[in-house]
């Protein structure tokens, strides 16, 4: 139900399981088994790009959106990735 790759676009607030939810607006790895740093960005009260953080995200396999996301938790936190079709 949640989809399966990170959204691309900015989310309601209050929407993705969370208050805050987190996207990206940068392109996904092409490649199979390599990593890549972007910068997600947490959606909260109607602000877009309210705060970001980095993470790291790879390719697993062949198919079409087949990714894990690994982002650094200083524990003050707790997020909701969104997901999308």
């Amino acid at each position: 139900a949640a989809g399966n790759r990170l959204l691309n676009s900015c989310p309601p607030d209050n929407s993705c399981g969370t208050q805050a939810g987190m996207w990206s607006d940068v392109n996904m790895p092409g490649d199979v088994g390599v990593v890549a740093h972007i910068t997600v960005y947490g959606s909260w009260k109607s602000d877009c790009k309210d705060f970001s953080k980095s993470a790291c995200v790879m390719k697993c396999s062949l198919a079409q959106n087949d990714f894990i996301f690994k982002y650094d938790d200083d524990g003050k936190y707790c997020l909701g990735f969104c997901g999308m079709h």
